[in-house]
Order: C-alpha cells, then structure tokens, then sequence
C-alpha cells in the first residue's frame, strides 16, 4: 500500500503524515473522525430514552448500550492501526473483552423497545464474541507453530480450526438469541 507521502513525493518517499505538505491533508482528517465519533457517541445518548415498556423497576437509559456498541467499533478501527505494533491476541482479546461488557449490558438493560430487535442483536453480538475468541485461539495457535497465513495447508489442525470456527456460527446466533429471549423471560 501506498502512504499518503508516496502519492504526494512520489515513490520512495518515506511516510511523514505530520510533515507539510501531507499535514494539510492528515489534520483535517483527523479532526473530521473526531467530530463524528463525537457526533455518534452524542446522538445515540440523545435519542435513546428510559423504555416505557420496561417492567424493571430500576429501568436505565439505553443509550447506555448503543454507547458500548459505538465505543467498541470505534476501539476495533483504531486497533487495526495498532494492530503493527501489537500481535493480534491482543487486539482481539481486547474486542472480545469489549463486546463481552456490551454483550452483558445488553442483557441486563434490553435497549430497545422491540423483543425482535433485541433478540437479533443478542445474536449479532454473540457471533462476534465467537470470531474474536476463534481468532484468539488461531492467532495463539499460529504463534505457537510459527507458522502465518500462507503457510495454512489445506487439512491442517489451523485450516480445520477456522471451519470449525465458521461452521459453529450459527451455533453463537442461535445462543445469542436465546440469552436474550431467557433474559427477557425471567
């Protein structure tokens, strides 16, 4: 991949984002992601309210889980720039740790005001607490055999751990679902 210094320089040219004439480009970049992280974070506090249909006497605002949510798909944008710096468990383990906190606040707060909505996105949220702790264990594994991505084999222990951990998708769905449906239930 081309740096933003290559396109301006020319090729060759070292990466210097902070550097004129490629700051005039880098700065107001970044003040545009700030303002719209800061816009998502602000809008789903704002539009989110306490459920009427709550039946939990100590209702909680939801916006509360959509924050999480945000925050976690914001913390997984910056963490694959980091991801150079930082081996890849513990990119993912920081993701899983998060969308565990949502997973669980989803569960204790149930935000939205339709049990369809609800029981989708206990689902959504336990496939992707399923691929972060599958990536887990196939990153671990590949630390461990010092081995990386191309050299997965077809038939090898890595290849048949990732179908395994595609194939239970489904599974974590399902589970995700019925957490909330049993949250819900109780």
């Amino acid at each position: 991949q081309k740096s933003l210094s290559a396109f301006i320089r020319g090729d060759g040219a070292p990466c210097t984002p902070l550097a004129f004439p490629e700051v005039v480009i880098t700065v107001p970049t970044l003040f545009i992601a700030a303002c719209y992280m800061s816009f998502a974070l602000i809008a789903s506090i704002l539009t989110f309210a306490l459920n009427p249909l709550s039946q939990k006497p100590r209702a909680q605002c939801t916006g509360r889980v959509e924050n999480m949510w945000l925050i976690a798909k914001i913390a997984s944008s910056i963490l694959v720039y980091l991801s150079r710096y930082i081996t890849s468990v513990v990119t993912n383990s920081v993701v899983l740790v998060l969308m565990l906190v949502v997973l669980y606040n989803h569960l204790k707060i149930m935000p939205f005001h339709f049990h369809t909505i609800n029981v989708i996105r206990g689902g959504i949220y336990c496939v992707i607490i399923w691929m972060e702790f599958g990536s887990i264990v196939f990153s671990s594994l590949q630390i461990a055999l010092q081995i990386t991505p191309q050299d997965v084999a077809p038939g090898s222990l890595a290849q048949n751990l990732q179908w395994a951990t595609v194939a239970m998708i489904p599974i974590a769905y399902a589970l995700g679902c019925f957490l909330v449906h049993k949250t819900r239930d109780v």
